[in-house]
């Protein structure tokens, strides 16, 4: 990846009389009912990464957990499922609020439950927000083999978060390990679907629809652990609704900063014990060790 100082205007300074809705509006739609935990990494790691404002989106039978555990956000409770999942009638509630917001985080612990894919498709294929897509709504657009027609079609900003699993259940084919081999499946997609790939692993690949791809070199086995991820949609979140003109350039930093958040709780907690909650604890360290580097 391209030194660090390369990045420097995604971490410029605030100016003095910004107002929280320049630094951006994010709805975040995530969570089931066993998953409630995926929703709440990624708001908290959005809040942290310095997002102004945030709402979050889920079942409505979460709404009394994230009222009382995560202050600082907003709320949108959506109709639900049987199984405690978001229910396909959801659609008519993002439609009648979303242009409330500039960016959108959809995917993280929603389920694959049917009627939530079904929400999904409508909700990345019809909503004209940027967008980060990551975990069960890009499962969806693979059961629902719409992968291709709903994201060649869509004109906002659009990033993918794939893990190799999901990549490959997005393109119907494996993936080898080879690590050029990778590179050309991200630059490939990423320009078929105009959308920014982020292929997570050992060595995360970032392709942009230009067709540039990057590799971080910095991540490592610390970031193995559950809501890892969801750590990253959240920080991804906040740097490109704050960058939406340099969306490529932001998910390099968010994957450079996420990795740095990893290595500096492996330091002082050890690379066994790091926890997906801990990561969001040295977001502000790994801030500002990224903004000294020049």
């Amino acid at each position: 990846m391209k030194p660090v100082s390369d990045f420097q205007s995604i971490l410029k300074p605030r100016p003095k009389k910004i107002h929280k809705r320049q630094l951006g509006h994010i709805l975040v739609v995530a969570g089931s009912y066993h998953m409630s935990g995926a929703a709440s990494l990624t708001a908290l790691a959005a809040l942290r990464s310095g997002v102004g404002l945030i709402t979050m989106s889920y079942p409505e039978r979460l709404e009394r957990i994230f009222r009382k555990t995560i202050l600082e956000a907003m709320h949108l409770p959506l109709p639900e499922n049987r199984q405690g999942s978001i229910s396909s009638s959801a659609y008519k509630n993002i439609k009648k609020e979303f242009k409330k917001y500039d960016l959108m985080i959809i995917g993280p612990g929603l389920s694959r439950s049917k009627s939530t894919e079904v929400f999904c498709k409508s909700v990345i294929s019809r909503v004209d927000l940027p967008m980060v897509i990551d975990a069960d709504a890009l499962n969806a657009l693979a059961d629902l083999k719409l992968t291709d027609k709903i994201l060649k079609n869509r004109t906002a900003a659009t990033v993918l978060t794939p893990h190799h699993g999901e990549m490959e259940r997005l393109i119907n084919k494996k993936i080898p390990d080879d690590l050029n081999e990778r590179q050309r499946i991200v630059k490939k997609y990423s320009g078929e679907w105009n959308a920014h790939i982020v292929l997570k692993g050992y060595r995360t690949i970032i392709g942009s629809p230009q067709g540039v791809v990057k590799i971080d070199q910095h991540g490592g086995p610390v970031l193995a652990t559950a809501g890892s991820g969801d750590v990253l949609s959240g920080i991804l979140g906040t740097l490109v609704v704050q960058n939406i003109k340099e969306t490529f350039k932001a998910c390099c930093v968010a994957v450079h900063l996420h990795s740095l958040t990893g290595s500096l709780a492996a330091k002082d907690l050890g690379e066994k014990s790091v926890i997906a909650s801990d990561l969001i604890n040295y977001i502000p360290s790994g801030f500002d060790i990224l903004s000294k580097i020049r």
